[in-house]
């Protein structure tokens, strides 16, 4: 006779981690901050997010990192974790947690331009150190390679590939800190490009209700933007908050 011995029985329950969906982002409802009015509107179909920008002569405050102003327009809402049952927490300052993003769907864009999918304690501030967000860029140049990488409030880090088809990161946060980002493209078959890696170490004050940004910026001072220039982006995240 033989005995067959159960597998061991995982402690606690909750919802499958064996594969976990990224969540489609929907701006066009979202909150704008857009201090030199260079949006015109924002619409959102079948997964992409559209940007339709107003005239805009160069800057560097237009760019995610060239000075310490920020001009470019961006839409923000809260940072929710799904709770697996209808419910959703706010994910603030003092939780532990990461957060998953896949930029897609870049082609050349009338002007060159940065787009940004990030965390931040206060999209509606112009300044660097209030401000205090990070996150992952995909980069579009007029012609030539797309690029894609990551992003912390004045420095931009990105590598460009004649194949590129999508970055995805990783956004690190420990309680009253922003760690890291780790961020690789990868082409239309899935496969692996580069990588790029910020460690930032940014400081957080206690209590702060961590928000959810996206944003539009050229990618030098001397980027023009042109009346009607619309770009395209899909946008995609996840919320792992952990215990």
């Amino acid at each position: 006779m033989s005995i067959v011995i159960p597998p061991p029985k995982a402690s606690g329950g909750g919802a499958s981690f064996a594969s976990i969906p990224l969540q489609p982002i929907d701006p066009s409802t979202w909150s704008e901050v857009d201090p030199s009015s260079l949006l015109t509107s924002v619409s959102y179909a079948g997964g992409s997010t559209s940007f339709t920008m107003a005239a805009g002569a160069g800057t560097g405050d237009y760019c995610l990192g060239v000075t310490g102003t920020h001009l470019w327009p961006r839409l923000y809402t809260a940072l929710q974790a799904d709770n697996g049952d209808g419910t959703f927490t706010q994910v603030t300052s003092d939780d532990r947690f990461l957060v998953v993003v896949k930029l897609s769907g870049s082609s050349n864009a009338p002007f060159a331009c940065e787009l940004v999918c990030a965390i931040a304690a206060d999209p509606t501030s112009n300044v660097d150190n209030t401000m205090q967000g990070y996150g992952a860029v995909a980069r579009q140049p007029v012609s030539g390679s797309l690029a894609g990488g990551g992003w912390s409030i004045d420095a931009v880090t990105v590598q460009a590939n004649a194949s590129y088809d999508a970055t995805f990161a990783v956004l690190q946060f420990n309680p009253l800190r922003g760690v890291a980002v780790s961020s690789w493209n990868v082409n239309a078959a899935g496969g692996f490009l580069n990588q790029q890696n910020r460690n930032i170490n940014q400081t957080y004050s206690s209590g702060i209700n961590l928000q959810l940004m996206v944003g539009i910026a050229t990618q030098s001072s001397a980027i023009t933007i042109g009346a009607g220039d619309v770009v395209t982006l899909d946008f995609e995240y996840q919320v792992l908050r952990l215990a």
